[in-house]
Protein backbone atom coordinates (compact mmCIF):
# COMPACT_ATOMS: atom_id res chain seq x y z
CA UNK A 1 0.00 0.00 0.00
CA UNK A 2 2.49 2.41 0.84
CA UNK A 3 6.13 2.40 -0.98
CA UNK A 4 9.17 2.43 1.74
CA UNK A 5 12.66 1.24 2.05
CA UNK A 6 13.32 1.64 5.75
CA UNK A 7 10.93 0.16 8.70
CA UNK A 8 11.53 0.04 12.38
CA UNK A 9 9.43 0.06 15.57
CA UNK A 10 10.65 1.81 18.50
CA UNK A 11 9.28 1.25 22.20
CA UNK A 12 9.71 4.44 25.22
CA UNK A 13 11.38 3.73 28.17
CA UNK A 14 10.15 6.76 30.08
CA UNK A 15 12.04 5.89 33.43
CA UNK A 16 15.34 6.40 31.28
CA UNK A 17 13.71 8.87 28.94
CA UNK A 18 15.23 6.68 25.72
CA UNK A 19 14.10 5.02 22.79
CA UNK A 20 14.83 1.55 22.20
CA UNK A 21 14.84 -0.04 18.53
CA UNK A 22 13.15 -3.17 18.46
CA UNK A 23 12.79 -4.44 15.38
CA UNK A 24 14.03 -3.07 12.09
CA UNK A 25 14.17 -3.92 8.20
CA UNK A 26 16.47 -1.48 5.64
CA UNK A 27 16.64 -1.51 1.96
CA UNK A 28 19.90 0.62 2.47
CA UNK A 29 23.15 -1.47 1.68
CA UNK A 30 24.79 -0.13 5.43
CA UNK A 31 22.80 0.66 8.56
CA UNK A 32 24.10 2.20 11.62
CA UNK A 33 20.44 1.21 13.05
CA UNK A 34 19.63 -2.05 14.40
CA UNK A 35 17.61 -4.26 17.17
CA UNK A 36 18.41 -3.39 20.73
CA UNK A 37 20.04 0.04 19.99
CA UNK A 38 18.84 2.32 22.56
CA UNK A 39 18.74 6.14 21.81
CA UNK A 40 18.00 9.17 23.88
CA UNK A 41 14.53 10.43 23.21
CA UNK A 42 16.05 14.05 21.25
CA UNK A 43 18.33 12.59 19.45
CA UNK A 44 15.37 11.42 17.08
CA UNK A 45 11.98 12.77 15.69
CA UNK A 46 9.95 10.09 17.62
CA UNK A 47 10.72 12.39 20.59
CA UNK A 48 8.42 14.86 18.97
CA UNK A 49 6.10 12.34 18.26
CA UNK A 50 6.10 10.86 21.50
CA UNK A 51 5.29 14.51 23.20
CA UNK A 52 2.63 15.60 20.56
CA UNK A 53 1.21 11.56 20.02
CA UNK A 54 0.72 12.69 16.75
CA UNK A 55 2.05 11.16 13.03
CA UNK A 56 5.25 13.59 11.39
CA UNK A 57 6.18 13.32 8.21
CA UNK A 58 10.15 14.74 7.10
CA UNK A 59 9.79 15.60 3.37
CA UNK A 60 13.07 16.39 3.38
CA UNK A 61 15.73 14.90 5.69
CA UNK A 62 19.39 17.01 5.41
CA UNK A 63 21.16 16.06 8.12
CA UNK A 64 21.10 18.69 10.68
CA UNK A 65 17.51 18.80 12.64
CA UNK A 66 18.22 16.02 15.07
CA UNK A 67 21.41 14.36 15.51
CA UNK A 68 20.67 10.93 14.06
CA UNK A 69 19.60 13.19 10.91
CA UNK A 70 23.29 12.40 9.42
CA UNK A 71 23.33 8.99 9.70
CA UNK A 72 20.19 8.74 7.80
CA UNK A 73 21.16 10.91 4.74
CA UNK A 74 24.48 8.43 5.13
CA UNK A 75 22.03 5.75 4.51
CA UNK A 76 20.21 6.83 1.57
CA UNK A 77 17.06 8.07 3.69
CA UNK A 78 15.55 11.22 2.56
CA UNK A 79 12.24 10.95 3.49
CA UNK A 80 10.29 9.47 6.69
CA UNK A 81 6.87 9.36 8.83
CA UNK A 82 6.37 8.41 12.43
CA UNK A 83 3.88 7.03 13.84
CA UNK A 84 2.88 7.06 17.82
CA UNK A 85 1.98 3.48 19.28
CA UNK A 86 -0.88 4.68 22.15
CA UNK A 87 -2.78 2.83 24.17
CA UNK A 88 -4.83 3.69 26.96
CA UNK A 89 -3.54 7.33 26.81
CA UNK A 90 0.20 5.98 27.36
CA UNK A 91 2.63 6.65 24.37
CA UNK A 92 4.33 2.87 23.98
CA UNK A 93 6.91 3.69 21.34
CA UNK A 94 6.59 4.60 17.53
CA UNK A 95 6.65 2.79 14.09
CA UNK A 96 8.68 4.10 11.91
CA UNK A 97 9.06 4.23 7.70
CA UNK A 98 11.78 5.75 5.36
CA UNK A 99 12.37 6.35 2.05
CA UNK A 100 15.39 6.88 -0.19
CA UNK A 101 13.09 9.27 -2.38
CA UNK A 102 12.34 12.88 -1.25
CA UNK A 103 8.73 13.91 0.21
CA UNK A 104 7.55 10.40 0.01
CA UNK A 105 5.09 10.06 1.97
CA UNK A 106 1.63 11.88 1.79
CA UNK A 107 -1.11 13.10 3.98
CA UNK A 108 -3.47 10.32 2.35
CA UNK A 109 -0.41 7.62 3.64
CA UNK A 110 -0.91 8.80 7.05
CA UNK A 111 -4.23 8.67 7.07
CA UNK A 112 -4.34 5.05 5.42
CA UNK A 113 -1.96 3.99 8.39
CA UNK A 114 -3.15 5.60 11.49
CA UNK A 115 -5.88 3.15 11.79
CA UNK A 116 -3.53 0.43 11.75
CA UNK A 117 -1.09 1.54 14.51
CA UNK A 118 -3.87 2.34 16.92
CA UNK A 119 -3.98 -0.89 16.83
CA UNK A 120 -0.99 -2.45 16.92
CA UNK A 121 -0.44 -0.32 20.26
CA UNK A 122 -3.30 -2.00 21.32
CA UNK A 123 -1.59 -5.61 20.38
CA UNK A 124 1.92 -3.78 22.25
CA UNK A 125 0.11 -3.12 25.17
CA UNK A 126 -1.64 -6.58 25.41
CA UNK A 127 1.58 -8.33 25.11
CA UNK A 128 3.44 -6.43 27.57
CA UNK A 129 0.50 -6.90 29.59
CA UNK A 130 0.40 -10.80 29.15
CA UNK A 131 4.41 -10.66 29.77
CA UNK A 132 3.56 -9.11 33.11
CA UNK A 133 1.55 -11.65 34.00
CA UNK A 134 3.42 -14.48 33.05
CA UNK A 135 6.34 -12.68 35.17
CA UNK A 136 4.24 -12.40 37.91
CA UNK A 137 3.27 -15.91 37.90
CA UNK A 138 6.65 -16.96 38.46
CA UNK A 139 8.24 -14.78 40.94
CA UNK A 140 7.05 -13.96 44.31
CA UNK A 141 5.74 -10.46 44.20
CA UNK A 142 7.29 -9.46 48.17
CA UNK A 143 11.07 -11.56 47.53
CA UNK A 144 11.27 -11.31 43.67
CA UNK A 145 12.16 -14.59 44.13
CA UNK A 146 11.28 -17.45 41.94
CA UNK A 147 8.36 -19.58 43.11
CA UNK A 148 7.80 -22.96 43.50
CA UNK A 149 5.41 -22.72 39.67
CA UNK A 150 9.25 -21.59 38.32
CA UNK A 151 10.75 -24.17 40.04
CA UNK A 152 8.39 -26.87 38.37
CA UNK A 153 8.41 -25.56 35.31
CA UNK A 154 12.29 -25.68 35.19
CA UNK A 155 12.62 -28.72 36.58
CA UNK A 156 10.43 -30.22 34.18
CA UNK A 157 12.20 -28.20 30.88
CA UNK A 158 15.51 -29.96 31.85
CA UNK A 159 13.73 -33.46 32.24
CA UNK A 160 12.60 -32.85 29.21
CA UNK A 161 16.22 -31.45 27.50
CA UNK A 162 18.23 -34.21 29.12
CA UNK A 163 15.89 -37.14 27.39
CA UNK A 164 16.06 -35.31 24.17
CA UNK A 165 19.58 -35.62 24.10
CA UNK A 166 20.17 -38.25 26.03
CA UNK A 167 21.79 -37.19 29.61
CA UNK A 168 21.79 -37.45 32.70
CA UNK A 169 19.48 -34.63 34.66
CA UNK A 170 20.33 -34.29 38.50
CA UNK A 171 19.02 -32.11 41.12
CA UNK A 172 20.38 -31.07 44.60
CA UNK A 173 18.34 -29.61 46.66
CA UNK A 174 19.50 -27.51 49.88
CA UNK A 175 17.71 -26.33 52.72
CA UNK A 176 20.04 -23.28 54.23
CA UNK A 177 19.13 -22.17 57.91
CA UNK A 178 19.50 -18.90 58.93
CA UNK A 179 19.76 -17.41 54.91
Amino acid sequence: LIDFDQASLALWHPEANEVEIVAMKTEAPRSWMGEGLRLPREALPVGKVIESRRPLIRNEIEGEEYPTDKLMVEEGIHSAVYFPLVSQGEVLGTVNLGSFKPAAFSREDVELLEPVTRQLGLVLDNARLLQEAKRSSLVDSLTELHNHRFFYEAVSREVSRGRRFIRPVSLLVMDVDGF
